[in-house]
């Protein structure tokens, strides 16, 4: 059932796959010290429909809308962004893999990765975040 595969990908007590629906907002943070004090947090506003579509903004970016896959222990979204995250900065990434690792006590904490590509980019910047839901 998907309630048995969402909790075997989160690796936490069972939960309802509806923990996940709703608006959320963080601030991810950047695991590299100098690029996050350089480029400072990344601003999420995350909207996951009942059919987990992501929809929202990373910064000043729109996400084009998209459904998550299971892989591993996470649940894996690879995101299009459109628009500069930051208007007039150098870093420019338009890619975004958003991976879902604990849900728990209204809130949502994984790893995120802005790119250029899918596939390989030495120039990836990781980092981390806990999302709170919106009232």
């Amino acid at each position: 059932s998907l309630l048995w595969l969402v909790s075997s990908a989160i690796g936490a007590q069972p939960f309802h796959p509806d923990m996940l629906v709703g608006n959320w907002v963080a601030s991810g943070r950047f695991y590299n010290q100098a690029f996050q004090h350089e480029f400072g947090s990344v601003d999420f506003d995350l909207q996951i429909d009942k059919d987990w579509t992501l929809r929202g903004h990373v910064g000043s970016s729109s996400i084009t809308p998209v459904k998550p896959t299971l892989e591993g222990q996470a649940i894996v979204y690879a995101v299009t962004l459109q628009g500069a995250i930051r208007p007039g900065s150098y870093f420019a990434k338009d890619r975004l893999v958003l991976l879902l690792t604990s849900a728990e006590g209204g809130k949502i904490s994984g790893d995120f990765h802005l790119k250029s590509n899918f596939i390989f980019d030495w120039s990836m910047r990781p980092g981390e975040f806990v999302a709170t839901r919106k009232p």
